[in-house]
Parts: C-alpha cells; sequence; structure tokens
C-alpha cells in the first residue's frame, strides 16, 4: 500500500506493451521466421523457428525494439483509458525485467499516455515482489503464484503462452483477464474490489 491507496505491479512487457509482436516482426525480417503471436506456447526461443537463435541474440532484438519504441504497440488500446480510470483509486508501480531500459519504458508509458507513479526494473529472471505492491498484474503464471504466496492479488493477463496455467491459475487464485475492460472490473465491482 502506498499512502492511503492499495498499489497496483503491473508488467510491462505482454501485459501493456505488445513487444512480442514486434519481435516477431524482427524475427521475420532478420530470419525469415513467420511465426505468429497465436502460436507461441512458452518461451520464444522453445518454438522451432527461433531454436538456433542464441540468448544473446534474443536479448539484443528486444534491445533494439525498444530503441525503436515507437513501434511497439499496445497489447490492449483501452489500457490507457481504464488505468487512467483507475488511477485515482490505486497507485499505479510498472515491475518489468524488459532489457529496453528505464528511459525507453518512460518514454514508451509516456507516449502511450499510461499514468504511473514509479518503475521498477527487476533482473531478467529475478522476483518481481516489491513490499509495497498489493495486487499483481502479469502475463506469467511463476510470477502470479509467487505473489499468491505472498498474500497478494495476482491477475493473469491471458496470453498464448499463459493458456496452459489456466488450472494452475484458479488452483492458486489468480484471476485472470483478457483486456484491461476485464482487469478493470475485478478491481472495481468483482472479486479483487475493496480487497487490498
Amino acid at each position: 500500500m502506498n499512502g492511503n491507496k492499495p498499489t497496483l505491479g503491473i508488467d510491462l512487457e505482454g501485459v501493456l506493451s505488445d513487444s512480442v509482436e514486434r519481435w516477431l516482426e524482427i524475427a521475420k525480417s532478420e530470419h525469415g521466421a513467420a511465426v505468429q503471436k497465436e502460436e507461441i506456447r512458452g518461451h520464444l526461443l522453445d518454438h522451432d523457428a527461433f531454436k538456433h537463435i542464441g540468448e544473446s541474440e534474443y536479448l539484443d532484438m528486444f534491445k533494439r525494439l525498444w530503441d525503436a519504441h515507437e513501434s511497439i504497440r499496445l497489447v490492449d488500446n483501452e489500457a490507457p483509458s481504464v488505468l487512467n480510470r483507475l488511477k485515482d483509486r490505486y497507485s499505479i508501480s510498472i515491475i518489468t525485467a524488459t532489457v529496453g531500459g528505464k528511459e525507453s519504458a518512460e518514454k514508451w508509458l509516456n507516449g502511450k499516455g499510461i499514468p504511473h507513479d514509479k518503475i521498477v526494473i527487476v533482473p531478467r529472471l529475478g522476483s518481481k515482489m516489491q513490499p509495497d505492491t498489493d495486487i499483481h498484474i502479469d502475463d506469467f503464471f511463476d510470477v502470479l503464484k509467487d505473489a499468491r504466496v505472498h498474500g497478494k492479488g495476482a491477475i493473469m493477463f491471458l496470453q498464448p503462452w499463459n493458456a496452459k496455467h489456466l488450472r494452475s491459475a484458479a488452483a492458486f487464485g489468480v484471476h485472470t483477464a483478457k483486456n484491461w475492460n476485464e482487469i478493470e472490473q475485478l478491481l472495481l465491482s468483482g472479486p479483487l474490489s475493496g480487497k487490498y
């Protein structure tokens, strides 16, 4: 909790920014790999079309796409409107392991009109748990499972790569949402309303 308001900890990539879609466009251009986002069922490098791409090149591709952050689209065009409606009730922390860096993330968020109180960059594969965060919104189940273990609220933003975790999410009390309007409902009138 930050002051009198509960704090949302929101992931950047896959929840706000559609950087995976942009990465796939770069992979197609540079490697001829025509893969749709809907085909991704786990880590990008686990897909057969990308097994020849090493970890350092994979990260470099993400770094380059964030260097040209203007080309990254929103995952859901309603996200800025929803977050602007929520900002009076919640503090908004962006918690991300992006390799794009804080400056690019800040410019992208501001350019898209997404309100936020702070940006926290965590180490790649590091924990996203922050002591002042009450509800985590992420696209990776392991982050949300960790949130629940720590007594925090959790919403999994549905993406093709997390579909295999729907049963586990339900078992851990992780809520799911396919868009930002559903997240708003969960927070304002659904099971997470007034709980944190």
